[in-house]
């Protein structure tokens, strides 16, 4: 009975070892494209990629494409579109900016910016984590150093967490995937 329960044991630990995160699998996954650039406007390689993925024209705006398919590419259920207003939908919103709760934002949780410009929201990323200044972490498609929605490639910013409009949620946390899928 020992022998058993012993050799269930290291059976389970290897189990769980050989598990990750999903979302430390996104984060893995999302660091590998902040070399992403366009070649012309709203067009490169991974930037055509992101926009077949959701299915919108080729030379669209990207950073819903981006959010959409990279949420997809590890399981995860979600809008799937190019537009950004369709990550901020009620029934997925977990913080606002003007209504703090005590929920943790998680790595992988998607921020959406609101402009008034536009009357809608009109950019998105994702959430990475809280700095000790009390800045969002920030990796976001179709940006700029300077943090614009009309960039040219996948950048990791610091933002005011005044200036988002809203983070959802998507990632499931019970979901574990194998470290060889991803």
């Amino acid at each position: 009975m020992k022998i058993k329960i012993i050799l269930l044991s290291v059976f389970l630990l290897f189990s769980f070892s050989n598990f990750a995160s999903i979302r430390d699998t996104l984060l893995t996954n999302l660091e590998s494209q902040l070399t992403v650039r366009e070649t012309s406007y709203n067009r490169g390689v991974m930037v055509d990629i992101y926009n077949k993925s959701v299915g919108v024209a080729l030379g669209s705006p990207w950073c819903g494409s981006f959010v959409g398919y990279n949420l997809t590419k590890i399981g995860v259920k979600n809008p799937n579109s190019g537009r950004a207003a369709d990550y901020a939908k009620s029934k997925d919103i977990i913080w606002r900016s003007n209504k703090k709760t005590d929920i943790k934002l998680l790595t992988g949780d998607v921020v959406t910016f609101y402009y008034s410009s536009l009357g809608r929201v009109g950019h998105t990323g994702f959430y990475i984590k809280k700095d000790k200044e009390g800045y969002f972490i920030t990796i976001e498609g179709n940006t700029n150093g300077l943090g614009s929605r009309e960039g040219g490639g996948v950048y990791k910013k610091k933002r005011d967490p005044d200036k988002i409009y809203a983070i959802s949620r998507y990632i499931n946390d019970s979901i574990k995937i194998t470290k060889e899928s991803n």
